[in-house]
């Protein structure tokens, strides 16, 4: 247990020096900084919290205020604790494997050796939410449900509860559990077992009863733990949803602003006022209800995408990005070698094996009946790498018996079985690795933008660069993303900060026209207009910093392709998806008639963003040039798919001979 602990230690302190790089260390945004704001004010003596309601998570300001009022405000700090307790989340699973196997210590040795080297794990610590509390209370309590001791049972229902508070659907394992405490699903049912259920429920009600008293005390209303059920699983079953946290345009929900763009919106189809917290989320269980009412076949479409995702490979993000973190922030996580692409697979190997060896233990029931009902209770809203990960602990001590199972396969010469059990992990690797979501980071770069425009609020002599750096962060965002509306907006703001009034009209009427009820990009461009009319620029155009990509073409405008072609390469290697990138550097290789290499990078963009018009048209002329007029059709017919009757691409058609 140790060295599990030591090792987990080791990796993510190595971590944590490289995440302080990142502008949102000393900083937090979006979640983060909802629950940053609401813990100086419990470490202030707020303890009640009437300044703030409770949306999400609501003990994670208070972990964090009591962090602040022993210690005071250090990010650093705050994170090595939560690497504590992620290392123990390790040694956890460690003791879960444990349970599980009779006390095998190589495999549990082997289970908390994944999870010391998971990738997922590391950066959700290094994170400032709830998740890693959520893991260590829920295996805790699950861990003490295999104890027969009823104070022990007391435990287990309090920490429950406590993980209850972070993520709300992890009570409802508790009557599965109370079942299980009664029956371990065998044939018996032991009454005599009434004290115990007693006293886990009891703990279970007392984690989560101040919370429920809290709320009634802010807001008049009876909300259990958290309001957001109700538009959450909006999100997840509307016309426009897609399995993930996904907006619908016309909803009027606004990712910055969820809870009050969400009753503001249920104020205005109702025609009520000051709506409370748990009418509010009706609304919006009605809302998801009515179309899974009215297009049933949808629904079940969307549920079947919804578990596919589940069991898939990409970690979704719903806060910061995993993949992006470990480009620019994480070369640790790069080498942390575990991930689901590797668990899921042995998981589901270990699990047919304990069947196949009819070793389904109570301790086995109990993890896979968690595991099920986390599920099945996750379905109906939608899928995030954070809303999954409180499954994965016991997937990893199943992975661990899968390894073991392959292993007591082949030294005991059990070559068919172990074939078999090889045709089930592939299978499930070809299940799991299935392309169905992948993120740009555009999103990422206007989230990076924040961080860094707030921070030239608080670190005045440093202001100039943050601020700076935040023009750069808009610009890949719109890059990357043209049509966003926050991007365009943040910018305008930046533009407007250092005096560059000329660039922040253009950007900020691009905001409007892309969203003209937008709550501040018309009030912000009216005050530029004044100022610019009032005084024209302070600062030039030639002042504004510019991001990688224009410096990029630049050297292509001034000719000097090898440059060019350097700079586009790093812009690539930093963003993956930036399609115009893939597109310039292709055409320095389509100017040198080297139709095959432009080619080759016009389909690497193309698998990145595959609805994008340019890189279709380029391929295609490529393709014509090079005399294969089947695939050039093939493009250019592509690319009226993506703009209905653009003209340029009908002339190049007719070029194409019969």
């Amino acid at each position: 247990m140790l060295i599990i602990f030591l090792l987990a230690l080791l990796v993510r302190l190595v971590y944590l020096t490289e995440l302080r790089e990142a502008p949102f260390f000393h900083h937090p945004v979006g979640d983060s900084e909802i629950y940053h704001n609401r813990a100086v004010g419990i470490a202030g003596g707020d303890l009640i919290g009437r300044e703030a309601y409770f949306h999400s998570s609501p003990f994670y300001p208070y972990f964090l205020g009591l962090l602040y009022r022993l210690f005071g405000v250090h990010f650093t700090f705050t994170r090595f604790i939560q690497f504590l307790i992620g290392s123990l989340n390790c040694v956890l699973i460690y003791l879960l494997a444990r349970r599980l196997n009779g006390g095998d210590k190589a495999t549990a040795f082997l289970a908390g050796l994944f999870a010391a080297f998971c990738g997922i794990f590391a950066f959700f610590d290094g994170d400032l939410l709830m998740i890693t509390l959520v893991l260590c209370f829920t295996m805790a309590s699950v861990l003490l449900l295999l104890k027969p001791s009823g104070g022990l049972y007391f435990l287990s229902g309090l920490f429950l509860g406590f993980a209850g508070l972070g993520k709300p659907n992890v009570l409802l394992f508790a009557p599965f559990a109370l079942i299980w405490m009664f029956t371990r699903f065998e044939k018996t049912f032991e009454w005599k077992r009434w004290r115990s259920g007693l006293l886990f429920t009891l703990g279970c009600c007392l984690a989560v009863f101040p919370i429920t008293l809290r709320n009634y005390v802010v807001s008049k209303d009876f909300v259990l733990v958290s309001s957001n059920a109700g538009v959450n699983l909006y999100i997840g079953n509307n016309e426009e949803a897609t399995g993930i946290f996904f907006l619908p345009h016309e909803s009027g929900l606004e990712n910055t602003h969820l809870y009050l763009s969400s009753r503001a919106s249920a104020e205005e189809a109702t025609g009520m006022e000051n709506m409370k917290p748990s009418q509010v989320s009706r609304y919006w269980t009605s809302e998801a209800t009515r179309f899974m009412s009215e297009r049933p076949k949808d629904a079940l479409k969307l549920l079947w995408r919804k578990f596919l995702l589940f069991w898939n490979h990409y970690e979704i993000p719903n806060h910061h990005n995993f993949y992006y973190i470990r480009l620019h922030y994480g070369d640790t996580l790069k080498r942390l070698f575990v991930s689901f692409t590797l668990v899921a697979p042995l998981a589901l190997v270990g699990i047919l094996g304990c069947f196949r060896r009819r070793a389904t233990s109570p301790a086995f029931r109990l993890y896979l009946g968690f595991v099920l009902v986390y599920m099945v209770s996750l379905l109906p809203f939608f899928i995030t790498a954070r809303y999954r990960l409180p499954a994965v602990p016991f997937l990893v001590v199943f992975a661990a018996l899968g390894a073991r199972e392959f292993l007591d396969l082949a030294r005991s010469r059990r070559f068919k079985r172990l074939g078999v059990s090889l045709v089930v992990g592939l299978a499930v690797l070809g299940i799991v690795r299935l392309p169905l979501m992948e993120f740009d980071f555009g999103f990422t770069h206007t989230v990076m933008g924040t961080a860094y425009s707030d921070l030239a609020t608080v670190d005045r002599q440093r202001a100039a660069d943050h601020i700076r750096n935040a023009i750069i962060e808009y610009k890949k965002a719109l890059e990357i993303r043209p049509l966003s509306v926050d991007a365009y907006y943040n910018l305008g703001v930046a533009y407007q900060r250092i005096g560059y009034y000329s660039g922040a009209i253009k950007v900020l009427e691009a905001a409007v026209g892309l969203k003209p009820n937008h709550q501040y990009a018309g009030k912000a461009l009216k005050e530029c207009r004044e100022a610019f009319e009032a005084g024209g620029d302070r600062l030039p155009a030639e002042a504004i910093p510019k991001s990688p990509f224009e410096k990029a073409l630049d050297q292509t405008q001034k000719g000097n392709i090898l440059v060019a072609r350097t700079f586009y390469e790093r812009v690539i290697e930093k963003d993956p998806h930036h399609a115009d990138a893939y597109s310039q550097l292709g055409a320095i290789y389509f100017e040198k008639q080297d139709y095959a290499s432009a080619i080759k990078i016009f389909k690497k963009g193309l698998r990145r963003q595959p609805d994008h018009f340019v890189l279709n048209n380029n391929i295609a002329g490529a393709y014509y040039r090079k005399g294969d007029f089947k695939m050039a059709k093939k493009y250019w017919e592509r690319c009226l798919e993506i703009k209905p009757g653009e003209e340029s691409v009908i002339k190049q058609l007719r070029m194409i001979p019969d």
